[in-house]
């Protein structure tokens, strides 16, 4: 059995085959919200960070910098089926299969896509080989939703820009897409 054991191996098999797609530049892991102090707000701001090691963390919301940025981030809990070895010796192992819902987040700047122009219609592109990449991924379970639109509504959760940010120019593709990921865990009867 080749399954993710945890939650964080399965979305670094995801992000292994995101990075393999034309226009993809940083592909992140799972996010932690950090509250933060951004100019022009009063009070802290959720904002995306990933650990990227050494007590340093990336700022995962979009910008002009890049190509691209896709990040993932989970709010629900897992869902387990805990099934005991089966009667008259048939398994020696127990078996947790978990089902976790996480979103996928991605920002691309079309402007640094060789080949752009306003007329392209590059956002469907993006869109038909996003899904056909993630339908290769095993643990990928489920493919939800596709939502698209402008920053402040697909990066709800977050706040994508203060004062301080001269970033996020048009033209851009943003979008989220709701996924489910399975991880399974054998351990070996005592």
């Amino acid at each position: 059995m080749n399954e993710p054991r945890t939650l964080t191996e399965a979305l670094n098999r995801v992000r292994d085959k995101l990075v393999t797609l034309t226009w993809t530049d940083i592909v992140q892991g799972r996010v932690a919200l950090h509250a933060e102090k951004l100019a022009g707000q009063d009070r802290p701001q959720p904002k995306p960070m990933v650990h990227v090691g050494n007590g340093e963390y990336l700022d995962c919301r979009p910008s002009d910098l890049y190509k691209s940025v896709i990040f993932f981030a989970s709010k629900d809990a897992e869902k387990n089926e805990y099934n005991q070895a089966a009667p008259f010796g048939h398994s020696q192992n127990h078996i947790n299969r978990a089902r976790r819902a996480v979103t996928l987040y991605g920002w691309v700047n079309l402007a640094k896509l060789p080949g752009y122009d306003d007329n392209s219609g590059f956002p469907e592109p993006i869109k038909i080989e996003l899904k056909r990449v993630l339908e290769t991924v095993r643990c990928v379970i489920a493919i939800g939703d596709y939502n698209d639109g402008s920053i402040s509504d697909v990066f709800k959760p977050f706040v994508v820009s203060d004062m301080d940010r001269k970033y996020d120019r048009w033209p851009y593709a943003c979008f989220s897409l709701q996924l489910t990921v399975m991880t399974i865990e054998t351990n070996p009867l005592p």
